[in-house]
C-alpha cells in the first residue's frame, strides 16, 4: 500500500498530491497539536502555525527519503547480474548468476517500472526539500516576531 501511490499515472499521482491529503493529514492528526502544546499562550498564533507546518513537511521528507530507498533497492537487484538469496532456507547469502533471459526481464522491469518511479520520486523529493527550506525560513521569521496580544 505504501509504495504502490508511486506507481499511478502521473495525472492520476499529481490530482493526488495536490489534494494535499497526506499533508493535510500530517499537519492536522499530529504536526499542530504537538505545536498548540509548546505554544500555550495567546499570541503566538503564526508560530504555532510555523512550527506544525515544519513538522508536517519534514515527516513528509523522512517517508520520501525512505520510499525512495526502497526503490533503490528493488532497482539495483534488478540491475545486479547475479541474484542474492536472502534468509530464505539453508542456501542463505548463496549467489547464483542470472540467465542472459533472466537479465533481459529485469531491465525490461526496471526500466518500464522502477526507474520512473525513481525519477518521480526524486522530482518530488526535490520539491519536498525545497519546501521544507521555506519551511524553516518561515519559522525563523515567525519567531523574531514578537507575539500579538489582545
Amino acid at each position: 500500500f505504501f509504495f504502490s501511490h508511486y506507481t499511478y499515472a502521473l495525472t492520476n499521482y499529481c490530482c493526488y498530491l495536490l489534494s494535499g491529503s497526506q499533508l493535510h493529514d500530517i499537519y492536522l492528526s499530529s504536526c499542530y497539536p504537538i505545536a498548540g502544546a509548546t505554544f500555550t499562550l495567546d499570541g503566538y498564533f503564526l508560530q504555532t502555525l510555523a512550527a506544525a507546518n515544519v513538522g508536517a513537511v519534514s515527516v513528509l521528507l523522512v517517508l520520501l527519503v525512505r520510499l525512495f530507498s526502497g526503490w533503490g533497492y528493488v532497482g539495483s537487484r534488478l540491475q545486479s547480474k547475479v541474484i542474492e538469496f536472502e534468509e530464505t532456507g539453508w542456501y542463505d547469502g548463496d549467489i547464483e548468476l542470472k540467465t542472459e533471459a533472466e537479465k533481459a526481464r529485469d531491465m525490461f522491469l526496471y526500466r518500464s517500472d522502477v526507474k520512473p518511479v525513481e525519477d518521480r520520486l526524486k522530482l518530488f523529493a526535490a520539491g519536498i526539500g525545497g519546501l521544507w527550506l521555506a519551511s524553516i525560513v518561515g519559522f525563523n521569521v515567525a519567531m523574531s516576531n514578537k507575539p500579538l496580544f489582545d
